[in-house]
Parts: structure tokens; sequence; C-alpha cells
């Protein structure tokens, strides 16, 4: 059997475009956002315009809470939680090695006899 190259898709009209665009930022204005139907535009593609791709993938991934009015006191608390970690995991190594040289105590020596 002899493959044919399959032909791309064709191109969705311009029309069709924006009318798909304006239904995901009418999804994404609302106060309580329905994440079933956020998905299904979602997996037509998200234009990546305004930090709306970035809005849409930390709805989906549950990164952001689906009402709205919970979005700054979520992001801070994640911020926070953010500041901690690096704090907590990222180290200066320059400070930490004078920090541990100044509490450093003299390796024990083993016992001659032993």
């Amino acid at each position: 059997m002899a493959s044919s190259p399959r032909s791309p898709p064709p191109a969705p009209t311009p029309e069709f475009e924006i009318s798909r665009q304006s239904r995901l930022f009418a999804a994404l204005s609302k106060k309580v956002i329905d994440l079933d139907e956020l998905r299904m535009l979602a997996a037509q593609g998200v234009p990546d315009a305004a930090g709306v791709r970035a809005t849409v993938w930390k709805l989906l991934l549950g990164y952001l809470p689906n009402d709205r009015s919970l979005w700054e006191q979520e992001l801070a608390k994640k911020r926070g939680q953010y500041a901690a970690f690096k704090d907590e995991f990222l180290t200066n190594p320059v400070g930490r090695k004078s920090a541990t040289g100044a509490n450093r105590r003299p390796p024990q020596r083993k016992c001659r006899a032993c």
C-alpha cells in the first residue's frame, strides 16, 4: 500500500477564530469560571495575548481557584510559599561557607591504639 501525503487541516476562518477567542474571553471574565467549558475551549488552542494562555493553564492545573474573587488572596499565598521555598532550598554558597566555617568543630582524631 502506498501512503499518500496528508494535507494539513484547513485553517479556521477568521470569523470562527474571532468567535472562539471571544468565547474564551467571555469564559474567563465570569465571576466563577466553568472549568469544563474552559477545558473545551482550550483544547482548540489558546491565544498568547495579554497573559491569557498562562491564566488558562493556571486554572486548568488547579493553581488558581475558579472563583475570580479569590485570585488575589491565592496568588499572595503562593508567592509567600515560593519565597519560603526559595529561602529554604536556595542558599548563598558564600554565606553558607562563612556560617558553617564559624560553627565547625575540628575533626575528631581516631584513637592511636585502635
